[in-house]
């Protein structure tokens, strides 16, 4: 019985160290964005993801991403499957919203990122033109 408990304290310890390190991970992202600082966000990314996905293409996403929020005032955690986060991020100036994506590795190194839907009152922007 008290290894069940041990092995279930392990487990539990070992993700709740693993969403701080995505919601560091994430709200670091969240900066680095809004100061449009894309190569640092670059090297956030794993090295797998890197060989994936060119530098400059990665500049062109987030910057077109930037040009319609012109930067978000918050992430906020939304749920987490494995290691798949999703988060909700509010713009600064707009009454816009974004669902965030991402897969974080234990070392704070994104996997994947994607934002999924970018909306919401009023004038909300293209987003079918979007292209990764």
């Amino acid at each position: 019985m008290r290894l069940v408990l041990l092995l279930f304290l392990s487990i539990s310890t070992g993700s709740f160290a693993q969403d701080q390190v995505a919601e560091k991970t994430v709200q670091n992202f969240l900066v680095q964005f809004n100061a449009a600082k894309y190569d640092q966000i670059y090297s956030t990314l794993s090295a797998d993801y890197q060989k994936k996905l060119s530098k400059e293409n990665m500049v062109k996403y987030l910057d077109y991403i930037h040009g319609m929020v012109r930067g978000f005032r918050s992430a906020t955690f939304k749920t987490q499957k494995g290691k798949e986060f999703m988060y909700f991020f509010i713009c600064r100036d707009k009454e816009i919203n974004a669902d965030f994506q991402c897969v974080i590795n234990a070392d704070g190194k994104f996997e994947y990122l994607t934002f999924k839907r970018i909306g919401g009152k009023g004038d909300p922007p293209p987003v079918d033109n979007m292209k990764q």
